[in-house]
């Protein structure tokens, strides 16, 4: 889980993933593949990324966004 930031992008695994302005600061759900990265913006609108890096997530952060 992670927050869009107020220009509308989220970092994964060293990677900027744009999910867009109209989304900025809500709450995302994000789901890391071996060569994509999904990001559930809300229920039906899932923004979908191929991976550039082969290197291992270690960092799983999740904060009380309530």
């Amino acid at each position: 889980i992670r927050r869009v930031s107020v220009r509308g992008a989220i970092m994964v695994g060293g990677q900027r993933i744009q999910a867009g302005l109209a989304h900025a600061r809500k709450t995302v759900a994000v789901t890391v593949g071996p060569d994509t990265i999904q990001v559930a913006v809300e229920p039906g609108i899932t923004v979908t990324a191929a991976r550039t890096s082969s290197r291992d997530i270690r960092r799983h952060k999740a904060s009380n966004y309530g």
